[in-house]
């Protein structure tokens, strides 16, 4: 079992962020760790939303951290509710750019993206969004009033190590979604999205496999275009603790797996309703004086 060495680090929220100004709004929240692995420092900044049940499909804004007090390793979004990212989660200067859609909506508690942090010197300063935006999936594109607080932090140096063992994972991965978006105008190819969570060890690999492909790994919403609509498609998710997760997809179940004698017994029957349709109507002419 590993071990990480986590150093006490004080943060001061001065608030949570919060969507809508009607009640039951959409809440986007932080949860921040600091964890020493390997003797490297680093700060996981975990963004969540919570909506509070109102369903909602698309995310955008930026994030402004202090940069003295913070240098980004990196940004993780494994585990997003967002499928289809139009831009980032993305360093742009002193800011976080990012901009994503959740096809078919959304409703719940779930991560937005991670950030890796770097901390710097002694000191305190702030993370805040700005020109957050969220929309509601009600076929309309609305979009709700954004309010937001900033969070403050303060990292102090030279604090004492508190040792914790990491708990063993023997939890399979959440498949939250997995479909295949098509857009009606055909202006788009048709796409294989795929949104799976790990709460412990994290995702290691997500897999799927048709007939003409073979198993392939997913990274991101991956072109299905060549795949029949008839086809099965398999997926499998792996955690970094080997617990595995699958689930089958078919697009046209119904048709795709109606054996070929039911399609000759549907057609024989079809023929036999049209040969006693012509037979009626041929009787009735010739008894119509």
């Amino acid at each position: 079992m590993k071990h990480r060495i986590l150093y006490t680090i004080l943060f001061t929220l001065s608030g949570a962020l919060f969507l809508s100004s009607a009640s039951h709004a959409s809440t986007i929240s932080f949860d921040v760790v600091k964890e020493v692995i390997n003797g490297d420092g680093q700060i996981s900044l975990y963004v969540k939303i919570d909506t509070e049940e109102k369903d909602v499909n698309a995310i955008s804004g930026k994030l402004v951290f202090p940069p003295e007090l913070l240098t980004l390793e990196h940004i993780d979004t494994s585990e997003s509710a967002v499928q289809l990212w139009l831009e980032g989660p993305i360093l742009d200067n002193d800011h976080i750019k990012f901009s994503g859609i959740i096809p078919g909506g959304f409703a719940g508690r779930a991560d937005v993206f991670k950030l890796v942090l770097a901390p710097g010197d002694a000191g305190t300063g702030l993370i805040a969004f700005d020109e957050l935006t969220v929309l509601l999936n009600d076929g309309k594109g609305s979009e709700d009033q954004v309010t937001s607080e900033p969070l403050e932090i303060t990292l102090p140096l030279g604090q004492p190590p508190v040792f914790r063992a990491e708990p063993e994972d023997t939890t399979s991965p959440i498949i939250l979604s997995a479909q295949a978006v098509t857009d009606p105008s055909g202006q788009t190819p048709r796409m294989l999205v795929i949104h799976a969570v790990d709460h412990e060890s994290g995702i290691a690999e997500i897999k799927y496999h048709t007939e003409q492909t073979g198993w392939q790994t997913y990274t991101k919403p991956t072109d299905i275009s060549d795949i029949p609509l008839t086809a099965a498609i398999s997926i499998e998710v792996r955690d970094l603790a080997g617990n595995i997760a699958s689930r089958q997809l078919y697009e046209q179940p119904e048709t795709a797996n109606m054996p070929i004698n039911i399609w000759w017994m549907i057609a024989g029957l079809l023929l036999l309703i049209i040969i006693m349709t012509i037979s009626i109507i041929t009787l009735l002419h010739r008894h119509t004086p």
